[in-house]
């Protein structure tokens, strides 16, 4: 990716792709032009350790090309505040 990202907030990121990534309390809000999404997480065993479900994308009725673009984003968003991704 060569967007450029920058700390908006503790728990948030902004790029100069368009997009904005944000860890609430019950999910991973991403945002950009096309709308927003609200990813489902959970925490894992490794320290600072998150895993999204993209599975919870599907459910809102995202299409399989729009959740191609988000997951990847959100994982790189969210590795830039410093965790560690993985899905499930």
């Amino acid at each position: 990716m060569d967007a450029k990202l920058e700390k908006t907030g503790t728990y948030s990121v902004s790029s100069t792709d368009g997009f904005v990534v944000e860890q609430q309390r019950f999910g991973i809000l991403y945002r950009d032009a096309g709308g927003e999404a609200l990813i489902g997480f959970s925490w894992h065993g490794k320290p600072s350790g998150i895993t999204l479900h993209p599975s919870t994308l599907k459910a809102l009725g995202l299409d399989q090309a729009r959740i191609d673009v988000i997951i990847p984003r959100a994982v790189c968003a969210l590795e830039y505040l410093g965790w560690h991704v993985e899905l499930f």
